[in-house]
Order: structure tokens, then C-alpha cells, then sequence
């Protein structure tokens, strides 16, 4: 196995506008945390998908294509892209990546497989971990110890590696049985050997990526898949699987998602996550965003759906919640006048009501939430998201 990559990565990377891209609040020192930490961050706010080759458009790995798509429009990317900018961030941090081709073995032998995966090893506190962002559904959220496990994993583990046959081998625990996911003799590639793969994988009549549609995030206790038509919502050891009818379905549900910002104009008070309560001033999780405004300007409704709430409620004050369909529901607080009712039915940027101070407020604005399976998500990424998807609209 080589130690170090044979090539390196000259141009420079904004690492501030990706670390804000990732929301990252810590200090970068070469360290199992760091790395674990980034690795973490990154899945979680970076999605995996393959659109722009399903659309016929190139997938380019230098690190300013890959800053324009990933950080700047805040898309996703597969593994190569994944690993070349994690790459590069972690070499920045003191890190010394070094890049690896692997042949996924999920759906064929490994005799059959081309090597069309790319991934990272990393040594870092005395050990070597690999690390790999960009294996879709398969992939470990956390660096993998480079230790032959083989068939003792240590108890709960969801990923480890095995020695099969002069390879090492990523094995996964699904929740119906282990597989092998890709094997790899750890040889550090060149640069150009990525290209190879790439071009292969996003052009290639026989490449998967050319003949599915493939998306995955990562939710704050699992994570959501799209393969083809095929839906499922992973929490925990819970799975949740839905079939979507046709591409009209798929249509539906992005119609449904809530990509704008519910008033037009707004200055942002208080973001999602953990804050400084401004009536105590301790420190407590606020699960929405504050956008505020003029008092009585109009507040709209982020996506079509049915009105499940309309009144008062605690330190809500007026507020309004919207069923969207598919366990997606929003919030709209603190309203000076609601304007639906319950069980009305509401269109994309219906107004259901005006911007005010009621409840547990310190001025005019409007509290948004936005909400999956009753779990709080950041409605600002959604906003930002609806910033490309209705570009040009």
C-alpha cells in the first residue's frame, strides 16, 4: 500500500466559503475530532446525486467547477466530486489525503466491476481511517478504521473493513443483512485516474449513473433516498418506503416542497439552531428562522396544501401550519391577522396572513418552521435551495 497520493491538488479552494457552506463552527487542526467532525458536517449538508448526467451535462472535477456546483449553488455531486473537494479541504486542515479507486461490488462480482469509485484514506492519532463522502446510501458517516475485521465487527457497528483476496473490503450492515460495498488494493492513484472513472461513470452506455436517477440527504436521525421511483425515508431501524406513480409524482413532490421564503422582503433576526433566548438569555434550540419585517405586510404560504391550524397558539401567538403531503408541514408564527381558516386548502404563495409581533415576540417579524415526519429542519436551506430550482422561472 502507498503512503502518500502521487499527485496533489495546486489550485487554491475558498475554505471559508465551504466551511460555511457545511455549517462548520470549530477550529481545523489534523485530528481524528477534526476529521470526524468534518466528515460528518460535509454528509450532512452536502447531498449525493447524479442529475447533471441524467441532464447530459459534463461533470468536471477541477476544484473550481466543484466549488461553483457544490459550495456556490449548493448542489450535490457523486464521489468523485465528493472526494476530490473533501480532498482538498482536508489538505488545507494538515491533512495528507491520499485518493484511492475501488470496484463497487454491491450488484456485480468484484471480476466484473470497473473501477468506478473514489474514495480517501487518511492517518491521522496514531491509526489509518478511510473516508468516504460520496457512496450514496452505503456511505459511512464516520471514518472507517483501516483494520481487518472481517467477520467480528464490534457490536451495533454499520460499517467496517475485511481483507477478501489480496483486497480490502468496505462491508455495511443493511437492515436485512451485511454486504459488500466496494473493494479496493489501496493503491494511491494519480489525478487522471479519477477522470477516467468519471468519464466512464457519467457517459458510459452501461453506467448505472447514466440509467437511474439517484438522490440521497442526510436527515438529523437517518436519511432520505430516491432510486428511480423508489422513496425511502431511513430513521434509525425504521424504514419507510413509497413508490412514486410516474414523473408527474416526482413533479408533485417537488411542487410540494417548500422553496420560498413565505414574505418578500425580510432581513434575517435569528437563524435555525442553538441561540441565546433573547427574553432569559440563555442558550435554547430554536427551531425556525425569525424573518423580519414591516408589520402588516403580507405573509404567504411556501407550497400548496391544507391549513391544519389557524388561531392562536401559546407563545406561537397567531400562527398558521399547512400540510404539504408527504410528512411535510410548515409553520407561520406570530402573525398580526390570519387570513385562512382550518381545512382550507391554499396554493404556492397563497397569503394566509400579516406579518406582526403577537405571542412571545420582540418585534415584527414572522417565525418559520418547516418540518418532516414532525421533525424540525432548517427552513433556510430550503429557501436557498428554491434560489436554484425556480431559476430562470
Amino acid at each position: 500500500m502507498a503512503d502518500a497520493a502521487i499527485d496533489t491538488v495546486a489550485p487554491a479552494l475558498d475554505v471559508d466559503a465551504y466551511l460555511a457552506r457545511i455549517g462548520w463552527r470549530g477550529t481545523l487542526r489534523p485530528s481524528f475530532e477534526t476529521l470526524a467532525a468534518l466528515l460528518r458536517a460535509h454528509m450532512r449538508a452536502i447531498p449525493f446525486e447524479n442529475l447533471d448526467v441524467l441532464l447530459g451535462r459534463p461533470v468536471r472535477l477541477d476544484l473550481a467547477s466543484l466549488a461553483a456546483k457544490l459550495v456556490a449553488a449548493r448542489r450535490g455531486g457523486y464521489c468523485f466530486e465528493h472526494a476530490t473537494l473533501f480532498a482538498a479541504v482536508l489538505e488545507t486542515a494538515g491533512f495528507a489525503p491520499v485518493r484511492h479507486t475501488a470496484r463497487v461490488v454491491l450488484f456485480v462480482p468484484r471480476t466484473q466491476a470497473a473501477r468506478t469509485h473514489m474514495l480517501l484514506t487518511v492517518a491521522c492519532d496514531g491509526g489509518r481511517f478511510v473516508v468516504d463522502p460520496g457512496f450514496g446510501s452505503r456511505a459511512p458517516p464516520f471514518p472507517v478504521p483501516l483494520v481487518d475485521v472481517n467477520d467480528s465487527p464490534p457490536p451495533g457497528a454499520t460499517h467496517w473493513m475485511a481483507r477478501a483476496e489480496g483486497y480490502w473490503v468496505l462491508r455495511a450492515r443493511t437492515p436485512e443483512r451485511v454486504v459488500d460495498c466496494w473493494a479496493t488494493t489501496l493503491e494511491a492513484d494519480n489525478l487522471v485516474d479519477f477522470d477516467v472513472g468519471n468519464h466512464f461513470t457519467s457517459t458510459h452506455p452501461s453506467s448505472p449513473f447514466v440509467n437511474r436517477l439517484m438522490l440521497r440527504a442526510q436527515t438529523d436521525d437517518g436519511y432520505v433516498t430516491v432510486m428511480n421511483r423508489d422513496v425511502t425515508h431511513v430513521r434509525g431501524s425504521e424504514v419507510h418506503a413509497t413508490t412514486l406513480e410516474d414523473r408527474a409524482a416526482l413533479r408533485a413532490l417537488l411542487k410540494r416542497m417548500p422553496l420560498i421564503s413565505p414574505v418578500d422582503f425580510y432581513h434575517m433576526a435569528s437563524s435555525y439552531g442553538l441561540r441565546r433566548d433573547p427574553f432569559n438569555d440563555r442558550k435554547a434550540m430554536h427551531y425556525g428562522v425569525d424573518l423580519a419585517g414591516w408589520g402588516g405586510a403580507p405573509v404567504f404560504a411556501t407550497a400548496p396544501g391544507k391549513v391544519i391550524f389557524a388561531g392562536r397558539k401559546g407563545r406561537y401567538g397567531k400562527m398558521v401550519e399547512i400540510d404539504h403531503g408527504y410528512g411535510i408541514r410548515t409553520r407561520y408564527a406570530h402573525l398580526q391577522k390570519v387570513l385562512v381558516q382550518r381545512g382550507e386548502e391554499v396554493g404556492h404563495r397563497h397569503e394566509i396572513g400579516l406579518l406582526g409581533s403577537t405571542g412571545r415576540s420582540t418585534g415584527p417579524h414572522v417565525h418559520y418552521e418547516v418540518r418532516f415526519d414532525g421533525k424540525p429542519l432548517n427552513p433556510d436551506k430550503f429557501i436557498k435551495a428554491g434560489r436554484y430550482v425556480f431559476k430562470g422561472q
